[in-house]
């Protein structure tokens, strides 16, 4: 996304790729909601770049979550099919077995083909990880604070409060004898 030079930060030479993430970190926040949701928020000067920021964070989450699941399943795979194969190869080379040991070691051997069949369909079917409600899209203006505005409001709304009250302290402050 080149955000070193978005953020026009290529004069910090060395530091300058942890300085565009400081930025970028400022300007992005993830929150859960009271659902359990999770809501992420992308701001920046240009709509555009936070809606394509905003979408590959959740891409990539994706992604993460999908290897991992994949990496899970075949390891746990490999290990079912490394015992199932321990054990098959062990059933074949006993041969004076019990009507009652054979049961069992069919028994114990149909629910390791069972598991690992269970196990191979998960690997061709990932769920998803995330149920994405919306695509982020380009905000129509500018969704951040404005904090010159606020400030003055909140000075002109405190000078006005003081003033009434220094107007009408004489008021109160009569004695009804």
């Amino acid at each position: 996304f080149n955000l070193v030079g978005h953020y026009k930060l290529a004069n910090k030479r060395e530091r300058a790729r942890e300085a565009a993430l400081l930025e970028f970190r400022e300007n992005c926040s993830i929150l859960k909601t009271e659902y359990g949701e999770i809501h992420g928020k992308v701001g920046d000067r240009d709509r555009e770049l936070a809606a394509r920021l905003a979408n590959a964070m959740v891409s990539r989450a994706e992604r993460v979550h999908q290897d991992l699941y994949r990496d899970y399943f075949s390891s746990s795979l490999q290990k079912l099919e490394t015992a199932y194969a321990g054990m098959k190869r062990d059933f074949d080379s006993i041969g004076g077995m019990g009507l009652d040991s054979l049961a069992t070691a069919s028994r114990v051997m149909s629910n390791y083909l069972r598991s690992i069949s269970g196990y191979r369909m998960a690997l061709l079917n990932p769920p998803p990880s995330l149920m994405i409600l919306e695509k982020a899209i380009p905000s129509v203006r500018h969704d951040r604070p404005k904090h010159l505005l606020n400030t003055v409001a909140a000075a002109l709304v405190g000078s006005f409060t003081a003033l009434a009250v220094l107007l009408l302290l004489p008021f109160f402050n009569r004695n009804p004898s």
